[in-house]
């Protein structure tokens, strides 16, 4: 099983017309994370998504591009972290994560990572051995200010309105599903209560910026993660 807060998150498309795949750090939390789910149900689950995006997704982004699409883009948000992310555990689960890549070596088509700070610095020195080259170079890095830069990958009207663009999705973009691959008369999905009022003190600390980042714990905007 794996936590509703922590799962990836889908918005809408890049300018180029790749999907945006969103993990917020912040609202990571470590001990109920472990009781429900191992390393390798994380991977299970991340390969589903995966699979579920090639199969469904990446057939309507191409049709709307006119070219074949392959990729995601990925957003990564760190604000708000905690020296768990530093732990042995953790970084079993991350290392997980990475081995996706040998399985989907040219799915990522670009990454940035924003609110990155200090703890962001340590986390990447510990675990970049096992992101390949390549891979390395596709992410791009931000502190606080990293509207410009996610503006460079993500038109206004396709960014949530708390990362510095336009888009609000009814029921908050964090929940919508709101690409192209939303089905018209798709039928809503019935959410448990508690769920439902999770979400939306989720949606309230996104709005509300409550998810704090020190002012010197942060790296310069737009680095390169082969500059760490």
């Amino acid at each position: 099983a794996i936590i509703d807060d922590t799962k990836i998150k889908v918005l809408k498309l890049t300018k180029k017309g790749y999907p945006i795949y969103l993990h917020v750090m912040g609202h990571f939390i470590p001990a109920e994370f472990y009781k429900i789910t191992t390393p390798e149900e994380l991977h299970k689950y991340a390969v589903k998504v995966i699979e579920s995006t090639i199969r469904e997704k990446f057939k309507i982004c191409s049709q709307l591009k006119g070219s074949y699409i392959y990729g995601i883009f990925g957003l990564a948000d760190f604000k708000g972290i905690n020296s768990s992310i530093l732990s042995k555990k953790f970084m079993a689960y991350a290392k997980a994560i990475l081995k996706l890549q040998d399985y989907y070596p040219e799915i990522l088509e670009g990454c940035c990572v924003i609110n990155a700070g200090l703890l962001f610095r340590a986390f990447y020195s510990a675990c970049k051995i096992f992101i390949d080259s390549k891979t390395r170079k596709k992410i791009k890095v931000y502190g606080a200010k990293y509207q410009q830069g996610l503006l460079e990958f993500i038109d206004k009207e396709n960014l949530p309105k708390f990362y510095g663009g336009e888009c609000e999705c009814p029921g908050g973009c964090l929940f919508s599903n709101a690409g192209p691959w939303k089905r018209p008369n798709e039928v809503e999905e019935i959410i448990p209560e508690d769920i439902l009022k999770r979400r939306q003190e989720i949606n309230h600390i996104m709005a509300t910026g409550k998810l704090q980042v020190s002012a010197d714990d942060q790296v310069k905007d737009g680095v390169e993660t082969e500059d760490l």
